[in-house]
């Protein structure tokens, strides 16, 4: 698991210091550092996919297929000083600490997206953790994919348990084992179905964004054709393609997967899991994802929803002990290029605490409904 996180010099992050949980979620305004904070951890990621950690000389990229951001112009804050004019990624794992440091900026050689790194930054050990293992880890961004009339199959991905950042192979790997595998924590169980076949399970779940869905999906050769049917009181009421279905479902289906297939200390990163959901689903997913935390694996989701929110505050209520979420407020000021990070403590009775918001006069966090009832009501 990861403990804390350590950055200096990284695009909109100065110079911070995140202490993580097991469900750490992300908010505040378009722009402030929340993907920031995300990319630091793909970039690694990425650049040990791709093998440039394995040579004599070890390097990041931050161009590539989980992040990109671009050159070493793009990567590094634009008003680092002059004395630090490299990029810093400091990482406390549970049994592992590491770090990668770039060389100068100013005397760097490299061209394009990978940049040379100082010598032996990191132990070798450190590679077992989630971030790099292959099966245990899932990234799935805010553009995902949406409804198709065909989806490619990826073999290797499915070996992998990789569902592409997308959710393009989500749907192969559930049709090769929809009926094979249980899911592996019996906790993340729909209280509706007992029975913790992979099928029930995603159908149960899925049953929370539309009701009396089944996933009714079919692969031939190398192509899937995505379709869903309904039913009620167990008579099946039409099979429609995904383009016929609600787009939610179609957006949803690899971040419902991903949860449920997880296994303890598991790492999932999330960004706008609220994207085309209705709020009731919205509340759903969150306190699925808590109680995923809640049962070892860790969470990260960048959110712009109170119902992602209040979902998890139910999930709190639930069981999830408090101590283990972290909300974290991103801001900055307007003549400010670096963010601020401000943390926002659930209490065991799930309610919030913003007394260090107030303190610092911070604004903007989840306050839109009470400025617009203002302006309605003429207050």
């Amino acid at each position: 698991m990861i403990k804390n996180i350590s950055i200096k010099n990284f695009k909109s992050l100065k110079e911070n210091s995140f202490l993580c949980k097991k469900f750490n979620i992300f908010t505040g305004m378009n722009g402030m550092g929340k993907s920031t904070l995300i990319q630091s951890l793909l970039v690694l990621r990425q650049s040990y996919q791709k093998g440039l950690f394995y040579t004599d000389e070890n390097y990041l990229t931050f161009d590539d297929y989980l992040a990109s951001i671009g050159s070493y112009r793009d990567a590094i804050y634009a008003e680092f000083d002059k004395e630090q004019d490299f990029i810093e990624i400091d990482i406390e794992f549970s049994e592992n600490q590491a770090k990668w440091k770039t060389h100068s900026y100013y005397n760097d050689k490299s061209t394009g997206s990978e940049v040379l790194l100082e010598t032996n930054p990191f132990p070798s050990t450190v590679f077992k953790e989630a971030l790099f293992s292959k099966n245990k880890f899932q990234f799935i961004k805010a553009e995902r994919i949406g409804p198709r009339d065909v989806l490619n199959t990826n073999t290797r991905n499915v070996q992998n348990k990789d569902f592409g950042s997308d959710g393009a192979f989500a749907m192969h790997y559930f049709l090769e084992n929809a009926t094979k595998i249980n899911i592996p924590i019996a906790a993340l169980k729909h209280e509706n179905e007992n029975n913790l076949l992979l099928e029930l399970q995603m159908n149960a779940w899925l049953n929370e964004i539309s009701p009396n869905i089944k996933v009714k999906s079919e692969l031939i050769f190398d192509k899937i054709t995505p379709k869903f049917g309904y039913h009620s009181n167990g008579i099946p009421r039409g099979t429609f393609s995904a383009k016929n279905t609600g787009f939610g479902v179609s957006y949803i289906f690899s971040v419902v997967l991903a949860i449920i297939t997880a296994e303890p200390d598991d790492l999932i990163i999330i960004e706008n899991p609220e994207a085309h959901l209705h709020p009731s689903g919205q509340s759903k997913l969150a306190q699925l994802m808590a109680l995923a935390a809640q049962n070892g694996v860790q969470i990260f989701v960048e959110t712009h929803s109170d119902h992602i929110i209040n979902g998890t505050r139910i999930g709190v209520k639930k069981g999830l002990n408090c101590e283990d979420v972290k909300i974290s407020y991103f801001t900055r000021t307007s003549n400010e290029l670096q963010a601020t990070i401000y943390d926002v403590p659930i209490m065991p009775d799930g309610k919030l605490s913003i007394k260090n918001l107030r303190k610092n006069e911070i604004t903007g966090f989840f306050d839109q409904l009470d400025i617009d009832f203002s302006i309605i009501l003429g207050l």
